[in-house]
């Protein structure tokens, strides 16, 4: 996922500002509801990121529905985002402050995209080799792409592993396309 500077910024500030008051796993937390809430729950974000609501009335329900509920850090990312009009950032900033802590935590996630779904065996036995091989902790994130034959793709940070029937074939058609045929008599 490619994300924006703002959300990276934002984020960014987020993680510092956790880690020196050592809140980093209570503000994880909290950000892993927001995203949750937003995603079960898009009224609330209508209602925050909409125009016609006033930035006062905006502040008072974010105050009234979450200052008791998710640490204050969390709470006033929300409000300086409301009122920098700069709310529509907040899932990029939320992925982005995952990614941070993740990153500092020694986790991994590693996107394995699989024909059809990947086995629970299959899946945790691919976690073990890798957390092996790469000395850090690897959260295994399965996609689905009927596209790819058969096989596996692996994605973790900069690499891909590609090991699917597709790539294959595609490797295949090219040397056989650079191949010269000469004809006997």
């Amino acid at each position: 996922m490619i994300l924006s500077g703002i959300a990276q910024r934002y984020a960014k500030a987020l993680h510092d500002a956790a880690l020196a008051a050592g809140k980093a796993d209570e503000v994880f937390a909290d950000t892993q509801s927001l995203l949750a809430l937003k995603t079960d729950d898009r009224s609330f974000q209508h209602f925050i990121e909409s125009p016609q609501v006033l930035t006062d009335e905006k502040v008072r329900v974010i105050k009234t529905i979450l200052e008791d509920r998710v640490s204050k850090l969390v709470v006033d990312l929300l409000l300086l985002l409301v009122e920098k009009k700069r709310f529509m950032f907040i899932e990029e900033i939320l992925e982005a402050y995952r990614y941070l802590y993740e990153k500092e935590k020694g986790i991994v996630e590693v996107r394995a995209i699989t024909a059809i779904p990947l086995e629970d065996a299959l899946k945790d036995e691919l976690i073990r080799k890798l957390e092996a091989r790469i000395n850090k902790t690897v959260r295994i994130k399965p996609e689905v792409d009927p596209n790819i034959i058969g096989g596996m793709i692996l994605v973790m940070e900069d690499h891909i592993l590609d090991g699917s029937i597709r790539f294959k074939l595609e490797q295949l058609q090219r040397r056989l396309g650079e191949s010269r045929v000469v004809q006997m008599d």
